[in-house]
């Protein structure tokens, strides 16, 4: 026995040596004369496909050298698993669904892998091998938790693996978390149901020790509240939990290290290994004679591999990195096979698609009102928006090669859909028009902003594609809105952009269409025509804006002997009304709003002022004429924020603007008429003093018909009767 001790020992120590400069102060490497064994727990987790680093580091060859090291330290106590998660979200990966993946994790000798939500992004037979199909994964998907519609007691998975380690069996059992389920596309998840996490796993721990399992560990795709394991969806599963040891989660993208009570009141490690080959999770587990569990790192058990170190453990961002020469090779063969396939030709565009905005500060640009339009289109929205900072490059004319498009669009943001309000939209667009602001790209509306306004009161006027104002004070009517989801996650706190979508919207959904994917897909259905767009004036500088006024008409050819023709070749002599193109008056015509607003300006020579562009007149031929009014207080508005210039003036709102003008006394009693009781509360003042004054009158049955419209002739003689006071 002494013999064989002596021999163990002088084992240990020559390859302690052997490997000095590998190892961590926890690992054991042989029996220490002593029941105990440490095993060395390992979970990567969330790789999303980043096999290679976005500027090119090599992340799963690092990756590798490290875990086969780790392994080699501690070669029969060893187990590598991943928490799902492991394929789409990388062109090197999506291009060929995972595949490049699953031979670096083959390479790396991962054990077992969790089932992830994104793992449902191609259907499940792409990356799993269920239904009959072949994938090149070597290890197992374990899954407590999902079932088939009409199967509830069979899992589409193995629950769970028991591995043989060192003589000590230790049970994996896998499960996705009920809230990572919600966030797989409709169509990919049909036919699947999730049961509940603590339920399964409980039941399955319970199976693992009856069939001899000594350690139980849960590997869950499921995450925390982003704060290091203090909450979340999976900390509160592991608190009903009951025969486990440890829980290895994921999806938060997050790093958690900590120990949590279960329902046994036992504290239990909890670790959650990061994401995208960042780092991983080396978990010390001590099985001890009496079968007890400890672990003698579980507060410090993540190692980073985003680091420069040439020595164990490695980091992928030293200038000459420690790589493991199979999954080196893997990912440059991969490497090959997307150029490849990025050089496929989509389709093509007449013209250069570009991002230069076409007004100053903001605009909108060709390339962003296709995006924008994209966006929209996907979503099956009314409305579509696109951040500046997302879109990339231009779009060259020409043909359009995949590669172009992921240059495009470098990020792998899906287009969520939500609702918001008129108020809402205003701040959203606010924002991208405030001091440092990106300015953004909009499908399905057009707005107005004065960038000599204050900062956050920039926003003059929304209006839908249609020429439909949005009233930017409603709170109420909301609108179907596609964005993408990382400028959707934007809160007050936590701008995305400088945008806080998330605080100005509800009803928020994930459509799962991968925003890139959506560009392809426009791009095809393009034909040979291709894809174009042109410059809308969607984003438009209100200094620059141009209004199209009316052209200044004086022979007019259709007045001779009326009953105003005086009256209306006195106005249009100097200038304060027109006729129409064709020579026409038109005097019995009702005049708009818009039109008698214009006449009172001009036939009273008011000084143009800096008065309310209302969201309706923004673009209207008559924006100045109505601010001036509104700012001398002549015309008001409806409710604040619109204006209705093309609605017909009616008696009693011209009464009231042409006693403004004239600036008349105001008088207390007048001429009665036999429908005074429908003049409205603020225009009865109005219309005793302009009837009191001769300057307005009745109708021979004796009404004043308030409501009624005004024709062009009635309001050219009521201007110039009030012209002489």
């Amino acid at each position: 026995m002494k013999r064989n001790y002596a021999l163990s020992l002088l084992l240990a120590v020559v390859l302690a040596v052997s490997l000095s400069g590998l190892l961590n102060p926890f690992t054991v490497l042989a029996d220490n004369g002593f029941a105990d064994k440490v095993f060395d727990i390992v979970e990567i987790t969330d790789l999303h496909g980043n096999i290679v680093g976005p500027a090119g580091e090599p992340v799963a060859a690092v990756m590798a050298a490290n875990l086969k090291a780790l392994r080699a330290a501690n070669p029969n106590r060893t187990l590598i698993v991943s928490g799902g998660d492991n394929y789409q979200g990388a062109a090197i990966s999506n291009l060929t669904y995972g595949i490049p993946v699953m031979k670096a994790l083959n390479a790396m000798g991962i054990d077992a892998s969790a089932l992830g939500n994104h793992e449902f992004d191609w259907g499940l037979d792409k990356v799993t091998g269920i239904n009959g199909s072949s994938t090149a994964a070597q290890y197992p998907i374990l899954c407590a938790n999902l079932v088939r519609k009409n199967d509830a007691f069979t899992p589409v998975f193995s629950p769970y693996k028991i591995f043989s380690l060192d003589g000590v069996k230790v049970a994996v059992i896998g499960g996705i978390t009920e809230r990572a389920a919600r966030s797989v596309t409709a169509a990919n998840f049909s036919g699947y149901a999730v049961l509940n996490d603590v339920d399964c796993i409980n039941k399955y721990a319970r199976q693992a020790r009856n069939n001899g399992a000594q350690i139980v560990i849960a590997l869950l795709h499921g995450g925390d509240n982003f704060n290091k394991g203090a909450s979340g969806p999976i900390v509160d599963i592991a608190h009903e939990l009951v025969g486990v040891d440890a829980v290895l989660g994921g999806h938060t993208h997050t790093v958690a290290q900590t120990m949590v009570a279960n329902a046994e009141g036992k504290n239990i490690p909890l670790e959650i290994g990061s994401y995208n080959g960042k780092g991983y999770i080396d978990l010390k587990l001590t099985w001890h004679a009496d079968g007890s569990i400890s672990s003698s790192n579980a507060t410090s058990a993540y190692i980073a591999e985003d680091t420069v170190s040439t020595a164990y453990p490695y980091g992928y961002m030293a200038s000459s990195p420690v790589l493991d020469d199979t999954v080196k090779q893997i990912v440059a063969d991969a490497i090959a096979e997307e150029e490849r396939i990025l050089n496929e030709e989509l389709g093509s565009t007449p013209i250069t698609l570009t991002r230069q905005p076409a007004d100053s500060p903001f605009g909108d640009s060709t390339a962003g009102n296709w995006a924008a339009d994209v966006t929209r289109t996907a979503g099956s929205a009314r409305i579509g928006f696109q951040s500046n900072g997302r879109l990339c490059c231009d779009i060259p004319q020409g043909n359009i090669t995949r590669s172009t498009i992921y240059q495009f669009m470098p990020f792998d943001d899906e287009i969520i859909t939500c609702a918001m309000t008129g108020a809402q939209l205003k701040t959203i667009l606010e924002e991208a028009v405030m001091d440092n602001g990106k300015g953004i790209q909009v499908s399905g509306l057009k707005f107005v902003y004065d960038p000599d306004k204050p900062s956050l009161s920039r926003v003059v006027s929304i209006s839908l594609s249609d020429g439909k104002p949005i009233d930017m004070e409603d709170r109420v009517k909301a609108y179907k809105v596609a964005i993408s989801d990382y400028i959707a996650g934007g809160t007050d706190t936590s701008p995305k952009d400088g945008f806080t979508f998330a605080s100005q919207s509800s009803n928020i959904a994930d459509t799962h269409i991968v925003f890139r994917n959506a560009l392809v897909k426009a791009i095809k259905s393009a034909g040979s025509n291709g894809i174009s767009a042109s410059i809308e004036k969607r984003v438009q500088n209100i200094q620059t804006a141009s209004p199209v006024k009316p052209p200044i008409i004086t022979n007019i050819t259709d007045i001779a002997g009326t009953w105003a023709e005086a009256n209306i070749n006195s106005l249009v002599k100097v200038g304060a009304i027109s006729g129409y193109p064709d020579g026409s008056f038109k005097h019995d015509k009702t005049i708009t709003r818009a039109e008698f607003a214009s006449l009172m300006v001009k036939a009273f020579n008011l000084k143009a002022e800096n008065g309310k562009v209302f969201m309706d007149t923004a673009q209207h031929w008559a924006r100045d004429y109505i601010a001036t009014a509104n700012a001398l207080g002549i015309a008001s508005g409806y409710g604040g924020s619109a204006f209705g210039p093309d609605d017909h003036v009616t008696r009693e709102q011209m009464a009231a603007m042409i006693v403004k003008a004239a600036k008349l006394a105001t008088l207390t009693s007048g001429k009665s008429f036999t429908d005074d009781s429908q003049i409205s509360p603020w225009a009865k003042s109005a219309v005793i003093t302009a009837s009191g004054n001769q300057i307005m009158a009745g109708y021979p049955n004796g009404t004043f018909i308030p409501q009624g419209a005004t024709t062009r002739a009635e309001a050219v003689t009521v201007v110039v009767k009030a012209l002489k006071w």
